[in-house]
């Protein structure tokens, strides 16, 4: 399923995720359980996009780059 994201507070844009595991995001969207543990096959990056509608680029572009990478 594809579900479109708030909008991005940096660049006022909005995204799209690709959900493959339906019932892990009503498990996620319920509260029942952290994203990362109801959607691990999605990025770092997705998740954030998905829970705030921040993109990765507009993530550094705030905060610069991840040095963990």
């Amino acid at each position: 399923m594809i579900v479109n994201t708030r909008q991005c507070l940096m660049c006022g844009s909005r995204g799209m995720v690709w959900i493959d595991d339906e019932a892990g995001y009503e498990r996620w969207k319920s509260r029942t359980v952290d994203i990362q543990d109801a959607l691990p096959s999605l990025s770092a990056d997705e998740r954030e996009l998905l829970m705030t509608g921040t993109h990765a680029h507009c993530w550094e572009k705030m905060w610069g780059p991840d040095d963990a990478a």
